[in-house]
């Protein structure tokens, strides 16, 4: 038995490193033109977002298996400015502020399964903010008892992430009566209290921990 994990251990090592070879992903790329030219552009685009991946500071590698929807999600405003990965519960302002500076993977309420989302992104810490669900923020009506969905995902987020030895950060940006029926049996690795947050502050958290 022993033998025989050993042995699916090393296809899945060799399978893993196929998927993230250039001729793999090349492949893919010129495989989505012929099934669809129409997005010839968008494997393009994807090919240049892996090539400015490649070079990460941190020694694990971003993987390929999350797929073009949800590359396509990952946020990377300044180019060739390599920063941590961060996956967030928070709003349009935040995503983009943490963009400036981090790959951000802004989690979303209808993910099915959460690990399948977080793992491949390989976050090095997930951010939640507290007003993320303000009206204009795809988290819309979370904290609310009669959207008992939203705070379940949330749950399934923290729950998948400390399960998997990544810290989960939450910003007290809001007051806590909007979001505290969804985290109340809740912990979370780290609480910011400040009245703003940029990726210099969650840079700052992180060392500190």
């Amino acid at each position: 038995m022993n033998e025989l994990t050993d042995r699916v251990q090393k296809l899945e090592a060799e399978l893993a490193q196929l998927k993230n070879s250039g001729a793999y992903l090349v492949g893919t790329a010129l495989l989505a033109i012929a099934k669809d030219p129409r997005r010839s552009l968008v494997a393009v685009k994807n090919l240049v977002r892996l090539w400015r991946l490649r070079h990460e500071s941190d020694s694990r590698q971003f993987s390929t298996e999350l797929g073009e929807p949800m590359l396509q999600r990952v946020r990377r405003a300044t180019p060739f400015n390599y920063g941590i990965r961060v996956a967030v519960v928070a709003g349009d302002d935040l995503i983009a502020e943490l963009a400036k500076d981090c790959y951000v993977l802004p989690l979303m309420p209808h993910d099915k399964d959460v690990a399948d989302v977080l793992l491949p992104f390989k976050p090095q810490v997930v951010v939640i903010a507290a007003n993320a669900g303000e009206v204009s923020s795809v988290w819309r009506h979370l904290g609310n008892p009669l959207a008992p969905d939203r705070a379940a995902q949330l749950a399934r987020i923290v729950h998948s992430a400390q399960s998997n030895q990544i810290p989960v950060l939450f910003w007290e940006n809001s007051l806590r009566r909007n979001w505290e029926h969804a985290v109340t049996d809740l912990s979370f690795d780290r609480v910011i209290s400040s009245a703003n947050f940029d990726s210099a502050q969650l840079k700052s958290a992180m060392i500190n921990d």
